[in-house]
């Protein structure tokens, strides 16, 4: 009987560690989750793909916890984001800007130097999603006024802040968390310079967590601006973050404006040719006269 019965005890000993791995191969975090997250927060593809290249080199030398220290950064550069949007409020008066400070803040709102990152996995992200996050602009539930996701791009940041803060409180901490990666990037096209320089340095640091040595090239009115290599400093991508655009790379506004140079060059050469011809065979024609 005691024989059976310390069987039945192995069995069940045994059946409950082979549920605790699977749970734990289950809740491992993988190179498909950080993509996910960086999609859903806006980075740029070329990004997010240096990861994978990083990763696929060396499959082996990465666990969950280095997939955690990825996302870690990465939601700190979405925080970033939120920090500065809550907390300032550009007004300007003549030509000088002043802040006031805002008293929407995520619960969840760590400072950008702070060294305890946010390693969890947004709710809204998919692993191996290739479009992140809609947002939830256009159903933010028991909003007295739901506005759709293009209505949001289009306001002003102080527009963009009145709404959140019309939100009740319980709503608005949900609703800053599921913006869409649009969204977001029309928050860091309209934030003051300063804040878009606090921003940049966030997202260099989850550059780097990918594996991407970024540089920030030009922070404007608009955008910023910045210039992405590989660790063997290869040129990987020049993107701006605070476009509406998907940031698929080099600037090929100046690839187009050289082309349409040579086009008009060609057309001016051949223009010259056609007209010294003419203008010979009208000379010969003169001189046989």
């Amino acid at each position: 009987m005691i024989k059976k019965f310390l069987i039945k005890l192995g069995i069940a000993t045994f059946s409950l560690c082979i549920l605790c791995s699977a749970g734990i191969i289950v809740n491992a975090t993988t190179v498909d989750d950080v993509a996910a997250v960086a999609r859903q927060y806006g980075l740029p593809e070329s990004v997010i793909q240096q990861g994978y290249n990083e990763y696929y080199a060396n499959p082996d030398d990465y666990a969950s916890e280095d997939f955690d220290y990825a996302i870690g950064y990465i939601n700190q550069y979405h925080q970033e984001i939120l920090n500065r949007f809550t907390s300032t409020t550009t007004s300007s008066t003549g030509n000088k800007q002043e802040t006031t400070t805002e008293t929407i803040v995520p619960s969840q709102s760590t400072e950008a130097t702070s060294p305890n990152l946010d390693t969890s996995i947004p709710s809204g992200s998919n692993s191996g999603s290739s479009s992140g996050s809609t947002g939830n602009s256009s159903s933010s539930s028991g909003s007295s006024s739901s506005i759709t996701e293009s209505d949001f791009i289009n306001m002003t940041i102080e527009e963009k802040q009145n709404y959140v803060s019309s939100l009740p409180e319980d709503q608005q901490e949900n609703f800053l968390n599921n913006l869409s990666a649009d969204e977001l990037k029309s928050i860091v096209k309209q934030l003051p310079t300063d804040d878009k320089a606090a921003v940049a340095d966030t997202f260099i640091q989850a550059g780097e967590a990918l594996g991407v040595r970024v540089t920030v090239d030009e922070i404007t009115d608009d955008s910023i601006s910045m210039i992405m290599k590989n660790k063997d400093g290869e040129l990987i991508d020049v993107a701006t973050v605070g476009v509406i655009v998907e940031d698929t790379g080099y600037d090929y506004r100046k690839i187009f404006s050289v082309s349409a140079l040579m086009v008009l060059a060609a057309i001016g050469g051949l223009w010259f040719v056609v007209r010294k011809c003419f203008n010979t065979k009208s000379t010969e024609a003169e001189n046989e006269q």
